[in-house]
């Protein structure tokens, strides 16, 4: 990713970032915070000391000292696109998030093809309620950056806020395609679900409802909403299994209960 020109490191930079990389793979942050301020005392303006520290306050805290070094960096390159998008991050957790859109386009601006900034840029025009801009950054995001299941994952919960489910869908269904163990959030599957079933669409609905009971088979309302489609299908069989099972989940469901004490009584009519 673009960050401009570089300063030729000095020795006692060096060793400082080789020895903080070393304690930031092990898991020490603090520890790697600690040998880059002592290095900091020497030499205070090392753009490449100040990335890294701020980037490791980004996650250790304080916020506000994170976003006053990499603030700095950004003050002595402007163009420095890594700098920009965690300024950015570090703005948004302060609560500056008009600040924060602003940093995250000027990341941009320095680097358009930093996947990252565009995926952060969305969140933030998500969270803002600005959907169709949102959708944008996300999708540039996938196209610079195709293995981005979180990006795929986003862009379809924010489709969903536009009303284009059918597209949403397959947004997710391309997130599981790159990481079959990706987590769906369970709420949008289910109302995935319901939207095809709403519109009659059960060879789909039924697919989008196994989904959501294979990642949350704890889940009782996963195997309610799948016996429901499973009962417009005309399985009822499959529906009455699928039924037991969300009361063996929670014996408080008085739906399966109700729907339970229908289909078993058609079963068993002559």
């Amino acid at each position: 990713m673009g960050s401009g020109n570089r300063q030729p490191a000095s020795k006692v930079s060096r060793e400082a970032l080789a020895t903080a990389f070393t304690h930031y793979k092990l898991g020490r942050l603090q520890e790697a915070a600690d040998t880059l301020h002592r290095a900091l005392r020497t030499d205070p303006e090392d753009e490449q000391l100040l990335y890294v520290l701020g980037s490791i306050l980004a996650k250790t805290g304080p916020l506000q000292e994170a976003a006053a070094k990499l603030g700095r960096v950004v003050t002595m390159n402007p163009q420095h696109a890594a700098a920009l998008n965690d300024l950015g991050g570090v703005l948004e957790e302060i609560g500056s998030q008009d600040e924060a859109l602003a940093r995250y386009r000027d990341a941009i601006a320095a680097d358009h093809k930093f996947p990252e900034a565009h995926f952060n840029l969305a969140n933030t025009l998500r969270a803002q309620r600005k959907f169709a801009e949102a959708c944008e950054h996300y999708r540039a995001a996938i196209a610079l950056k195709p293995s981005f299941p979180q990006a795929l994952v986003n862009l379809g919960i924010t489709l969903t806020d536009l009303g284009k489910h059918e597209e949403a869908i397959e947004r997710y269904r391309e997130a599981l395609a790159l990481n079959p163990a990706f987590m769906l959030p369970e709420k949008d599957v289910n109302d995935f679900g319901y939207y095809l079933l709403n519109y009659k669409k059960l060879d789909k609905a039924i697919p989008v409802f196994k989904l959501n009971v294979a990642m949350y088979p704890e889940s009782y309302n996963a195997y309610d909403s799948l016996a429901e489609a499973q009962v417009a299908a005309g399985d009822k069989k499959s529906a009455i299994a699928n039924y037991r099972k969300s009361l063996e989940l929670n014996h408080g469901n008085t739906n399966a209960v109700e729907q339970l004490k229908k289909l078993e009584a058609v079963q068993v009519k002559p």
